[in-house]
């Protein structure tokens, strides 16, 4: 699942410049609250819109012209940012810290859950035989 970064709309809250991280399926629309002031916090938008707004524009524009891209971005053995040297470490590490739900409640991941990882563990092993 992906992470999202919100922002809190109260302007005298300590978080209301600060961007705070959750994880959620690409579905959903949760609602999150701010946990100094109890608001609804506001999903924020890319770091390349908001940093650079022409870069964003040529990015689309690019898209639109079915632009490739020599070099796809490469995906880094991790868990939930906390990078490692494999992907079966990664699952290791996800399987000893859990996840924490929308609602904030802690928990281990399923089974289900963690069988995501097994895609990249199997290429990770077949690109070692080459």
């Amino acid at each position: 699942m992906p992470f999202y970064d919100y922002f809190c709309p109260n302007d005298n809250c300590v978080n209301h410049k600060n961007s705070i991280e959750k994880m959620h399926s690409i579905n959903q629309t949760p609602k999150f609250r701010c946990d100094e002031c109890n608001a609804i916090l506001v999903r924020g938008i890319s770091q390349i819109g908001v940093k650079n707004p022409s870069k964003a524009k040529q990015h689309v524009e690019n898209l639109k012209k079915g632009a490739e891209y020599s070099k796809p971005a490469e995906m880094v053995p991790n868990y939930e940012g906390e990078e490692t040297k494999t992907w079966e470490e990664a699952k290791e590490v996800a399987r000893k810290k859990g996840t924490t739900d929308p609602d904030g409640t802690s928990r281990k991941l399923t089974e289900q859950e963690l069988a995501t990882f097994d895609v990249k563990i199997k290429e990770e092993k077949k690109a070692k035989v080459k």
